[in-house]
This record gives C-alpha cells, structure tokens and sequence, in this order.
C-alpha cells in the first residue's frame, strides 16, 4: 500500500467519521427539543439508560497520520469544533406558554381541522373512546362524529351526546372527549 492511497483512505475514514458525528449531533439536537417540549408540557420523559448502549469510542489517534508525515490540513478535514453545552431551562425564554390543549397548527389549518372532528381525534384515542364510549361499534362511533360536526353549539353536543348515551360525567375518558371536541364550538 502506498502513501497517497494511505492517504486516501484516511480522508475518507475522517470524512465519513465526520459525517456520522454530524448525523448524531443533529439526533441529539431533536431529542433535546423533544425532552424540553415534554417537560414544558408535564410528560414524563424516559429515564435515562443505565448502561451504554455501545463501547465509547477511543480518542483519536494522530501518532500514524504524523508519522507519515502528513498533516490533517493536506488532508482537507476540518477539525471539529467542540458541541456547545446545553442552554439552562432556567434561561430559556418562551413567546407563549405551551399547554396541553395548545395548538401547533396554524390558525387556517386548525379551522379546516376543527370543522372535521375526526380529524382531530388521534388513531389512539379514536380506539379508546369506540371502546370506552362507543361499545366497540365504529358506526356509532363514526356516526356520532357526524352528528357532531353539524352542531353549532358545544352545549348542544353536550345535550345530544347525555340523551343518546349514558355516560358518567365525572369519568375520565368522557371528560378527555369533551376536551377534544370542545375547540370546534
């Protein structure tokens, strides 16, 4: 093997390194957004894993680059910089507070979605309130939904849905449903 191919293929080990730290820089940057969206909205977030996943990775290495007599710079790698620390929640300034009920939707979007209530109803709950509200039946599910998106009036809906049902106010899949369809009214 010569030394320019030596050469070579330590670039493109470097260049690849490089990328990968990239990839995981920008992963770790959206796990952090998505753990401060979670404790701004009071969900759990997962507990640390106790162990390392894989086996650190080693320091680099410079003594055989040297000893080649070749510097990174005629290799065309940038040094990395360091990854700047975390910013301090304390100091983190939000416009508005988000809420559990706050919408990430435009104002267009959210009135087309709202005029459509299945739409806003996520795969999961539909599953839980079929089962819970609905006695497993889809079609009465899907029906009442119907029904719904044609009421103007939330204390309308609430009429409809005590005659047509017998549900515990108090219970708490009833109250989560009412809270879903509140924002259409």
């Amino acid at each position: 093997m010569d030394k320019n191919s030596l050469i070579q293929d330590i670039k493109n080990d470097l260049n690849s390194i490089k990328k990968q730290v990239e990839i995981t820089l920008a992963k770790l940057a959206v796990l952090e957004s998505m753990i401060e969206l979670d404790k701004k909205l009071g969900v759990s977030v997962a507990e640390p894993v106790a162990e390392p996943i894989a086996e650190p990775v080693a320091e680099p290495v410079e003594a055989p680059v040297e000893e080649l007599g070749v510097r990174s710079e005629e290799l065309g790698v940038e040094k990395l910089e360091p990854v700047a620390e975390p910013v301090p929640e304390s100091e983190i300034e939000l416009e508005e507070e988000i809420t559990p009920h706050s919408s990430l939707l435009t104002p267009h979007c959210e009135a087309q979605a709202l005029r459509n209530l299945m739409s806003v109803i996520s795969l999961g709950d539909k599953f839980r309130f079929r089962h819970d509200l609905f006695s497993d039946s889809n079609d009465l599910f899907k029906e009442t939904i119907e029904i719904l998106n044609t009421i103007e009036e939330f204390d309308e809906a609430v009429n409809y849905l005590q005659g047509k049902f017998n549900w515990d106010a108090e219970d708490a899949t009833v109250v989560y449903f009412y809270d879903i369809i509140r924002p259409k009214f």
